[in-house]
């Protein structure tokens, strides 16, 4: 699992951001310091009020224009009524770092984190109310997919499923003990969870039951993403790419474009999508058969990538790092942060308003798409 966040997040990040709690002390060179705001520099992005209170941030979720929330380490859990102008900290109960959050609609979200932490708030993120998890392993990510039922991944191989808003959580068969790192479900019943060793699970029945699927690599597969019930890409280490048009009951191995780790995937449309990771941006425009290299004007590594519609895309990662697409991921800009933390989180509600998350607390909000 450290090796597996070290190829992630790189070994500086690991040490300034994740160390204290995956008790990662192998990373040598200089610790990382929290860049200082810069409010009047010129910038799209502001920073936001509280301005950096220490704790990463690790995901970002809104559920319309105002409202949203970030969580990250110590149990930080963050909120906005009024689009990202200002946020409040909000009271988790919890000193454990946050990883994942996920909101289905305005009110009922999920957070998760380590030591088999669960949280829910059927309030918009006002109040959250731990839930008995049953476990004490770290949970990575979570999909709710209606007021009553979500799915919970994490260590080792761990599937959660709730179908009573969280009241209860019952572990599933996974058939694995591999650490999975992401989950994406298409519908209420159509899900996908991908891990270690090139580990793909499948569910059709809401995450009742998982079945493994045959991916050909044991590769670190980071992220997937489905277009429609049955198109998907996964991607991960040593530029895996892997891509099924049948729902996940075969899995094709794509010819290679690039040997550098792919961290994240995301589509603008059924066409269009763009995979990042160090310091590489991938673009196809055939729903993902074929894929070809674009320039970042970085050497930073690229950690996430989220599209808004099907022409504007925004692209963090190391380094304060955002680029910007308006012509559906054919030509990046680079924008200034006014920061140099890694970035690990991003979350726009139209073209032009969009949060971003990352170390030391960052919290970053644009107006202007940006500019």
């Amino acid at each position: 699992m450290c090796e597996a966040l070290r190829n992630k997040w790189g070994r500086c990040q690991i040490l300034a951001v994740l160390a204290f709690f995956l008790q990662i002390f192998a990373c040598s060179g200089n610790p990382l310091k929290p860049s200082s705001p810069s409010p009047s520099s010129p910038s799209g992005w502001i920073w936001q009020n509280p301005l950096p209170q220490g704790n990463g941030l690790w995901d970002v979720s809104f559920t319309d224009v105002d409202t949203g929330v970030v969580v990250g380490e110590i149990g930080a859990i963050l909120r906005t009524v009024d689009g990202g102008a200002t946020w409040v900290n909000q009271t988790s109960g919890e000193g454990t770092a946050l990883t994942g959050v996920s909101f289905v609609d305005g009110n009922n979200g999920v957070a998760v984190g380590m030591h088999g932490i669960i949280l829910r708030t059927t309030d918009g993120g006002a109040t959250w109310v731990k839930q008995n998890s049953g476990t004490t392993y770290w949970l990575t990510d979570v999909a709710v997919t209606d007021a009553d039922t979500g799915t919970v991944v994490g260590c080792p191989g761990m599937i959660l499923r709730t179908t009573d808003g969280g009241a209860t959580w019952e572990r599933q068969t996974s058939g694995t003990n591999k650490l999975l790192f992401a989950v994406s479900f298409t519908d209420a019943n159509t899900g996908t969870a991908v891990g270690e060793g090139g580990t793909i699970l499948r569910t059709t029945d809401g995450g009742a039951t998982w079945v493994g699927q045959t991916s050909g690599t044991s590769e670190i597969l980071w992220d997937v993403f489905f277009t429609d019930a049955n198109t998907g890409l996964a991607v991960g280490n040593s530029g895996t790419m892997l891509r099924t048009t049948d729902g996940g009951t075969t899995w094709v191995s794509l010819p290679s474009v690039t040997n550098d780790d792919l961290f994240a995937v995301a589509f603008a449309n059924a066409s269009v999508g763009i995979a990042v990771g160090r310091s590489v941006i991938l673009r196809t425009a055939d729903g993902g058969d074929t894929w070809v290299s674009h320039p970042s004007g970085t050497r930073r590594e690229l950690l996430n990538v989220s599209f808004v519609n099907a022409s504007t895309g925004t692209i963090v990662g190391e380094g304060g790092t955002i680029l910007r697409t308006t012509d559906g991921g054919d030509t990046w800009v680079g924008q200034t942060s006014g920061t140099n933390n890694s970035l690990f989180g991003v979350s726009f509600t139209d073209a032009n308003t969009g949060t971003v998350v990352g170390a030391f607390g960052t919290i970053l909000r644009t107006t202007t798409g940006g500019e």
